[in-house]
């Protein structure tokens, strides 16, 4: 069973600066991807996004096409991959690890957070938190999963303090609609 647990800022300034560099710096990041697509002259990039971060992988190619010089189709993948064993290739693997972006902990979260998984056994999951702000203006934190109970100490309390489920939906359900 799936559990949702919510915290809200204790200060509200803090975060929405937070939030605001993290913007900043993920539209300066996609800047650079996108220089790179245009260097290299292929609009459709193929990315990996997860809990560490986006990482540029390669491009996307067109149907048919062979690979640009320094470049190689990757066989499981089907997309088009720095070819390691030409100078070009290497060239290219340090441009696009160069490209890749992490995002900054998140405010008052000291470590990454874990939650069992629901299958069992000694499997877990890194949880990821939004980070929303509210109908009111207060920002919140969330997680998907209820953290190990161990883990709830990776939670600064003078960032966040816990809220009820019902204050949590009843500030960010429907933004969107409600626009």
């Amino acid at each position: 069973m799936t559990t949702v647990i919510a915290y809200k800022a204790t200060s509200n300034e803090s975060v929405q600066k937070y939030m605001a560099d993290r913007e900043e710096r993920h539209t300066e990041w996609w800047s650079r991807v996108q220089a790179f697509s245009k260097q290299i002259g292929h609009d459709s990039m193929s990315m990996r996004r997860g809990v560490f971060g986006e990482h540029i992988l390669g491009y996307v190619p067109t149907e048919g096409e062979a690979p640009d010089s320094g470049w190689r189709l990757h066989k499981d993948w089907g997309i088009c991959v720095p070819n390691l064993r030409s100078k070009a290739g290497k060239a290219l693997d340090i441009q696009l690890k160069s490209l890749s972006w992490r995002s900054p902990e998140v405010i008052g979260i000291k470590e990454m957070i874990h939650a069992p998984s629901d299958v069992g056994g000694f499997s877990t999951y890194v949880l990821s938190p939004s980070v929303e702000q509210g109908r009111t203006g207060d920002w919140f934190l969330a997680f998907g999963r209820k953290p190990f109970e161990d883990e709830l100490g990776k939670i600064d309390p003078a960032v966040w303090h816990p809220v009820k489920l019902s204050e949590y939906f009843a500030e960010t359900e429907d933004l969107e609609s409600a626009a």
